[in-house]
């Protein structure tokens, strides 16, 4: 690993100790309550776990991760690592999925009024 100058090192150490502080704010708020997680993989509609908030959200857990293990092996500390093609492909699909389902429900339930109609 290079050697870092010493400014970037006075800053280095606040700004983990940041992250793992904020990281820990959240978790506790995640495991006590006060940030309301009930029904967030639960489709509006049908109330039944949803598959694609389900793939969303694996998909957005496993490019924060293989993002977070770019920048702990990134060699210049004084920038971030460029954003894989495959990593964008990914959270573009994860997301083009999801909207494409809820528009494709929003439409069924609009087609299916009219009808009743």
């Amino acid at each position: 690993m290079l050697a870092q100058p010493p400014l970037v090192r006075l800053f280095i150490t606040p700004a983990w100790l940041f992250l793992l502080v904020l990281g820990a704010i959240v978790s506790a708020r995640l495991l006590t309550g006060p940030v309301a997680t009930r029904g967030l993989l639960r489709d509006v509609d049908s109330l039944q776990i949803s598959a694609t908030r389900v793939q969303m959200l694996i998909g957005t857990v496993a490019a924060a991760v293989i993002y977070a293990t770019a920048i702990s092996h990134a060699s210049n500390v004084s920038r971030f690592p460029a954003v894989d093609v495959k990593l964008l492909a990914l959270l573009a699909g994860s997301n083009a999925l999801f909207i494409s389902a809820r528009v494709l429900a929003r439409l069924r339930a609009i087609f299916t009024t009219n009808r009743q109609r």
